[in-house]
């Protein structure tokens, strides 16, 4: 019993770890976030078969991701590029493992505080070298140029295009608009997701992303 308690208690912490490092490497690494990903959802998988709890699968939102997942597993036997149909399989049956990781393992009063924090600032030290590269013409955290033939000058900082920027700043946005108007949260809390929002709408406005503005101001709707 001792033994099976150090074990969860070992995958409890990693998968903590390795979802606040999700939220700094997807800024600037594929490759880490494919790492981190993995060892996220193995550590998820020791846990539940060390505890023997199956209640996280037995859920509405699970069998509706895997119904989705068996319809894109149907979908390659049409498909024309079966090979690279097959591994996009793979692809949606990983984001979706996190979905179920992230709702049935986080559900800890400081995961919230602590994913707040992190993803404040991660989204505040890429918004500050989007400026940059606005300015300068290159990002310090990956060296990627503006766009050259793009007169816009939209900034991508050191994703790969600027939609991809926008679609994180969108999400940093809401979030961050979601603690604004929380009553439990303190001032000081609400003052740094102040700055940190407006930093965040600003890199959004200079992305020039309008699928990323729709996008927000749907979130924002929903959110309301």
């Amino acid at each position: 019993m001792v033994e099976k308690d150090r074990i969860t208690g070992f995958c409890d912490r990693t998968i903590e770890a390795c979802f606040y490092a999700l939220l700094v490497f997807v800024t600037f690494s594929i490759s880490l976030v494919e790492i981190a990903a993995s060892v996220m959802i193995l550590a998820w998988c020791v846990r539940v078969i060390v505890k023997r709890d199956w209640k996280a699968l037995d859920s509405l939102p699970v069998k509706i991701l895997f119904i989705f997942w068996l319809w894109n597993v149907l979908s390659c036997v049409n498909s024309d590029y079966f090979k690279e149909s097959f591994r996009g399989v793979f692809k949606v049956a990983e984001y979706s493992m996190l979905f179920v990781v992230a709702a049935t393992g986080l559900k800890k009063e400081r995961v919230a505080g602590r994913f707040f924090y992190v993803l404040t600032a991660a989204a505040v030290v890429i918004c500050l070298d989007g400026f940059i590269q606005y300015f300068t013409g290159y990002d310090l955290i990956r060296h990627r140029a503006l766009i050259s033939m793009d007169y816009l000058r939209r900034i991508s900082a050191s994703f790969v295009h600027p939609n991809d920027l926008g679609a994180y700043l969108l999400i940093a946005g809401t979030v961050l608009i979601a603690v604004l108007v929380s009553g439990n949260v303190r001032i000081k809390a609400k003052l740094g997701a102040l700055v940190a929002l407006v930093l965040c709408m600003t890199g959004l406005f200079l992305t020039k992303s309008r699928g990323a503005w729709i996008s927000f101001a749907a979130a924002f709707l929903f959110l309301g």
